[in-house]
């Protein structure tokens, strides 16, 4: 908890850990660009909302490499489906 803490202040916001129980690898996030041409998995374009959810919470741990939302921990990531943080 105190690393945790720690890292925090030194890499501010952008410090996440990886949604997956068995890997909770500590991450560096950063928003990405929005592309407002990515697609969902039945190869639609998402709409504008989404696509800007999509670049600022989707990310991909490095080492386990599963996609998840750094909002409300869902893993995979819900694309094109918005949730509330449940905390």
């Amino acid at each position: 908890m105190f690393e945790d803490l720690s890292l925090k202040k030194i890499v501010g916001e952008n410090f996440v850990i990886c949604a997956n129980m068995n890997c909770k690898e500590q991450i560096f996030f950063e928003k990405g660009n929005v592309d407002y041409n990515v697609k969902n998995e039945k190869g639609e374009v998402l709409n504008k909302k989404h696509a800007e959810h999509y670049s600022e919470n989707r990310c991909r741990c490095a080492s386990c490499k599963i996609d998840f939302c750094v909002n409300c921990k869902i893993t995979p990531y819900h694309m094109g489906y918005l949730h509330s943080n449940p905390r």
